[in-house]
This record gives C-alpha cells, structure tokens and sequence, in this order.
C-alpha cells in the first residue's frame, strides 16, 4: 500500500519535498511558455493542426503583437519575479482593507461573475444550437422530444418550463431568459472550482494557482455562459466531484455526491464519468490511489473501465448504433480511430481545453521524478474522473465535426488542468506554490481565452473562422458518410448569420455525391430564388422534387420560380400539384390564380382567388387579388369593393396605384360620384401623383357620356 495524504497545511507523509533552491524556475516556466508559444505559432501560421490556437489570427496584428510580447517578457524569471513583488503588495493591501463578512463578499463576487459570464455568452449560433434548442422546446406547439433530448431529459423540462417563467416576470426574451439561467449556472460552477481549489490546497497562494489554472481552460467559455445547455450539467458535476473529494477525505460529503451526481446526469447524459468517480469514491475513502493515471489500488479498475471502453464501443459498431468513432474503416467513413483526423481532433481538443493542465502533468512526470509523492484519494478521485472524461473525448465521435463539436466533448478540460495545478504544487514543500507562480497563471489565462472572447462576441469573424476549418475537415468531405453533416453547417449559414454563399459550398457537396440529398436540392433552391437566380433555383428544386415528390413547400416554391422565369404553364403544373396534397392551401391557391391570370385566364383564375379569399378573408393580398381580377372579368362592382376594401391595408407606396384601380372601377359600374370622391381623396394625399391627369381627364369623360 502507499501512503495516505493528509489534509491540512502539513506535508503529506511520505513526501520527500525537493527544497525551494532545487527547483529550477526556468524549467518550471516551459509548460507556460509552451502555451504562449502555440498560440504565436497560430498567429503566424493558422492551419488545420492549431484550429484551437488560430485565435490571435482575428484581432489587430498590432494588438496580437504587443499582447505576445508582453507575455514572453512577463514569462523571464527575473521579471516574473518583479511582477510578484507588486501582487504581493496588492495581497498586503487586500488583507489591510478586508472584508470580514463573508456573504457580502460571495454576492459581490456572485453578482460580478454573473455579468461577466452573461456579457461574454455567446451571441451567435456558430459554435451551438442553445438558441434553437431553447426555441424549440418553449414553443408548446410545435414541440416534440427528439431523439437527442433523450440524452438530456431532465435539461430539456427544465428549460422548457424555467425560461417563460423567467421571460414573462423579466420582460425579456426567451433567449435572454435561457442566457441568464446559465450565467446563474456558470457562477455555480466557479463556486465549485473554488471549493475544490481550496480542498486540494495547503495555502491561499496554491488556492489562487489552482482556480487561475482551472480557468485558463477553454472548457470556461463553453460552460460558463455559453448558449448550449451544459452549463449547469457542468456546475452540478464539479460540485459532485468537490462532495467527492471531501468524502474521500474522511469528511461529510456523501449527500451531496449522491444527490448532485444523479441531477448532473439527467441534466446531460455526457456528464456520466464523475457520477462514476463518485461511485468509486465510495470505495477510495483513506484509500492510496498512486501516482499518474493509473494509481496503486485503483490499477486493475482503471484498466477495466478502459477496456470496457473499447468492448462497449466494438459492441455498439457491431449493431450499427452510431455513437462512437470507428474502431475499423470503411468506405463511407475514413474517420476511424487511428485516422490521422481522429488524432489530429483529439490533440487540438485536449490542448485547447486544458493546454497547462497537460503541460504541467509532463513537467511534473518529467521533473519531479527524483520527487517521491505522497499518493492519496484526492489523486485517486481526481485522477479517474480525469481518465473517464478523457475517454469520452477520445471515443465519442464528434459527428459535426471537432470545431464545431468541442462543446460537447470539453469536460475533460476542467478536471485534467485541477489535477495538473495540484501535482504542480507538490513539487514545493508543504504544497505551498510562491507567490510568483501566480504570474504565469495569470499571463496563460489571458492569452490562451483573450482572443477566443473576442472571436464569440463577433459572428462575422467566427463564420469565417469556423469555416476556414471546416472546408478541409473530414466530417464536411464527400467521403465522409457522403457529406451528409454539410447540411447542419449550410443551414446556419443560410438561416442564422445570412452567408448563403458560403452554404451554397455545402449543400453542393451533399448534392454532388448523391441527389438522394433532396433537402440540399431544396435548399440550393431557396437560396437561388432567393438571389433571383431562377434558372438555377429551377434545376436544383426539379431535381429535389424527383427525390421526393410530395415535399409541398418546394412545389410552391417551385411553381414560383416558374412564374419569375415567365413559364406560366409549368408554374399551373407545379401548383395544381400541390393542389392535390393541400386543397385548401391559401398560398397554393393563390400561386395557382396568379399564373392563370398571366395565361389571360381570368374565369378559371376568379375561382382560385375566391377559394383564397375564404382561407383568409382579412388579408390584404387575397382581397386585392380578389379585385383585380373581378376588374378583368368585367365586374366592376365587385372590383370596385373588393379593391376599396383593400385600399385600408395597403402600404403606402402602392395606394396611388390602387386608386386608379378604384376610380376606374367606379366609372365603369357608373358611380361617378364615387369615382369623384375618390379622385378628390388622391389629390389630396398625393397631389403629384403621375396618375392624376389621365384619371381627371377619364372622369371628365364619364361625365360628358352621362
């Protein structure tokens, strides 16, 4: 057996503590540099192997600059050294001041941490759906549980039914509402990380270390205020992690692991590894858990649960549920799990999310080798719920590709970089880290989240950020499962942030592989018919349609492009088609009359725009189409009420038009005193209308013939 770690500000038995003149602060500076240094390498050569660094890329090259050099210098240890000298006297300064009351001193931070995480949320849907998902849920009509909320149940009513309330005593838009249910939760889980740094640590300084480095972590950004609903799946199973240590640790804590630790899975089903950890914890207490991954007592469980892994992941594959990377190729699918893409995804996820965390477990691996740590449960906890979260990253297949999938594999993040900072401070005696390493936290956590805020707050850089990487990633090729994940991407594109040209690119690839894609044909469609490219919005709909015949939306659709490239037969063809699925249809209808009138048909044309009047008796269009068309058949009392009835409604720009329609009419059913009337009314709200002379010069006409 090891020996067992004790809490408190002694040193753990066992330990033979390397002395402060042994460690080497040059060498102890490299896994801090190393960070700096990734992101300066991605500022100068953004590419696919540092998508998680390439930040720097987007700000002001003079910005990015004098932000790289200011890091590199506050790195050297001289001038670290002098840097510390200032906090230290800011530290005296705080303790002087003080403030003695502690709840005072948790709502200030609470509130201030609350409008921070709430003003750095996310604001566009690049990097996640929240906003959808919040949407779709809070709307009781069109709700329906999806297969993916089953991952998810307990998060789903919550926010389905938490949100309105939240909205309608706020006054404030859903989207706001959901935004500030997870600044709530993001302050949760800093109070968490908090609690644990404290936990783990013989010091405030080492306290300090530990939360500047659980920070740095990216994983912040995701689950502190981030529009996808982990955020409080995340805060619940940090508190479940910290309820954990402290039961390992002989003290109260088994409530609250039993309590959090089930709510944080029914929350998100990804957050299952440290309901595990908790589970295990029951049987660590006081228990060594050895040093590095696999620990003394825990060797043969962390083995089993690794190899478990890979058994649940062949089993899964073998009855196609597609959850999991490939263990094995195939020909749909290049991404398997010893593809370089896979590894390629894995590295940048594990980096980005806790670049210092793994940085300092080699230095410690590494450096500390002539150092004997004592082994204990906080390794041992610590250490399993980091080895499970890191399969989760590993085997889970980021079907949307990592880019824009790291939110949902980035637990580890958190974990991975508190175990790193608490063996980092083992290398001292009595665990207590010199104020002076509290610098190059500082210095990592501003360059490695500064220019990743900046790139959320702004969606046009992220658009164009996000897919510069995903026109070369696997999961956006035709090879990959036939492209069909560009769907997902193009639809944001097209819908959210308004870059159909960027879409177009997407739903191409989906299109060349296979016009099985029928949603990609329809959505080339609406975006060429948008941008009234008709011929081209023609063949991708016909092409849809031959797919899938009976899609009503794109036979309107396409009955319209007809009419806009002036085939008034086919446009009748497309909507009499529709017709047969939808009788009653006020747009088919319409669409339909519209091009028989082109066709001079106006009878058959009257009974199509009766049949809309009576779908929608009070709108605008189908009133004035009404009348129209009643004036080309000749009856011109009813287009003389039906147009005067639509005269109310009209916008502004169309009512000098509309008063000619209904002067015209009046003279032709002999109301010439209504056509008077009328004509007077248009002088007086338009007295430069090009219509009057003509109108003046018809009505002075009726009158003679009178």
């Amino acid at each position: 057996m090891g020996n067992k770690e004790t809490s408190g500000k002694q040193s753990s038995s066992g330990d033979r503590q390397l002395s402060t003149r042994q460690l080497n602060s040059y060498v102890l500076t490299l896994p801090f540099l190393a960070v700096v240094v990734l992101h300066l390498i991605g500022w100068l050569f953004p590419g696919r192997m540092t998508w998680g660094f390439d930040f720097w890329s987007l700000v002001s090259p003079g910005v990015a600059a004098a932000v790289f050099l200011a890091a590199v210098v506050l790195l050297i240890p001289p001038v670290t050294e002098w840097a510390a000298k200032i906090l230290a006297e800011v530290g005296r300064f705080y303790k002087r001041v003080g403030v003695t009351n502690k709840l005072v001193l948790f709502a200030f931070v609470s509130i201030l941490m609350g409008g921070v995480f709430y003003f750095f949320r996310v604001r566009a849907l690049v990097y996640g759906d929240g906003y959808t998902l919040v949407s779709d849920i809070t709307d009781s009509e069109s709700f329906t549980f999806h297969f993916q909320y089953k991952f998810q149940i307990l998060a789903v009513y919550f926010y389905r039914y938490v949100c309105p309330i939240i909205s309608d005593h706020l006054s404030i838009s859903i989207e706001k509402a959901y935004a500030l249910i997870n600044a709530v939760g993001g302050v949760a889980g800093l109070w968490a990380i908090v609690r644990i740094s404290g936990q783990i640590t013989s010091s405030q300084t080492s306290r300090a270390f530990v939360l500047l480095g659980a920070l740095s972590s990216a994983s912040v950004i995701l689950f502190f205020g981030y529009v996808e609903n982990y955020t409080w799946a995340t805060a619940l199973s940090l508190w479940t992690l910290s309820f954990a240590i402290s039961y390992s640790q002989f003290r109260t804590g088994l409530v609250g692991m039993v309590i959090l630790g089930p709510l944080a899975f029914m929350l998100h089903m990804i957050t299952f590894p440290f309901l595990l950890a908790a589970l295990l914890a029951l049987f660590m207490r006081g228990s060594p858990a050895g040093n590095h991954l696999f620990g003394l007592r825990l060797r043969s469980v962390n083995i089993g649960i690794a190899s478990g892994s890979v058994l649940l992941v062949v089993l899964t594959q073998l009855y196609d549920i597609d959850i999991f990377v490939r263990v094995w190729p195939v020909e749909t699918n290049p991404y398997w799990v010893f593809s370089a893409a896979h590894f390629t995804d894995v590295i940048n996820e594990l980096v980005l999310v806790a670049g210092l965390g793994l940085g300092l477990l080699f230095l410690v691996r590494w450096y500390g080798r002539r150092h004997v740590f004592a082994v204990g449960t906080v390794d041992g906890v610590l250490g399993t719920v980091t080895m499970l979260t890191l399969l989760v990253a590993f085997w889970i297949d980021p079907g949307i590709g990592a880019p824009r999938d790291w939110d949902l594999l980035s637990l580890v993040g958190f974990p991975l970089s508190i175990w790193a900072c608490y063996r980092f401070t083992k290398l001292f005696p009595l665990r207590e880290v010199p104020v002076r390493w509290i610098v190059p936290a500082v210095v990592v956590l501003g360059v490695h989240l500064g220019a990743n805020l900046y790139e959320k707050q702004h969606s046009d850089l992220a658009v164009s950020h996000v897919d510069g990487h995903l026109s070369n990633d696997v999961h956006y090729r035709p090879e990959y499962k036939q492209a069909r994940h560009c769907g997902s991407w193009a639809a944001i594109l097209a819908n959210e942030v308004n870059r159909s040209d960027l879409a177009i690119k997407y739903l191409t690839r989906q299109v060349d592989v296979s016009y099985e894609f029928y949603k990609a044909c329809f959505g080339l469609g609406d975006i060429y018919s948008q941008q009234q490219e008709y011929d081209s919005a023609a063949k991708y709909l016909e092409l849809g349609l031959a797919a899938s015949p009976n899609e009503l939306r794109f036979l309107v659709n396409l009955a319209k492009v007809e009419r806009a490239r002036k085939r008034y037969n086919s446009a009748i063809k497309w909507g009499l088609r529709a017709e047969a699925l939808a009788p009653n249809n006020t747009d088919i209808l319409t669409e339909i009359g519209i091009s028989l009138g082109f066709c001079d048909r106006f009878g058959e044309a009257l009974d199509y725009f009766r049949r809309a009047y009576e779908q929608s008796p009070s709108t605008y269009s189908q009133i004035l189409n009404l009348g129209l068309c009643y004036g080309r058949v000749g009856m011109s009392d009813s287009a003389y009420f039906y147009v005067n009835a639509a005269l109310p409604l009209a916008p502004e720009e169309t009512r000098v038009d509309l008063y000619g329609y209904i002067i015209r009419a009046a003279i032709d059913w002999g109301k010439i005193d209504e056509a008077a009337r009328h004509l007077e009314e248009l002088r007086r709200t338009a007295p430069t209308a090009p219509t009057l002379p003509a109108l003046e010069a018809r009505l002075a006409e009726a009158r003679k013939g009178k």
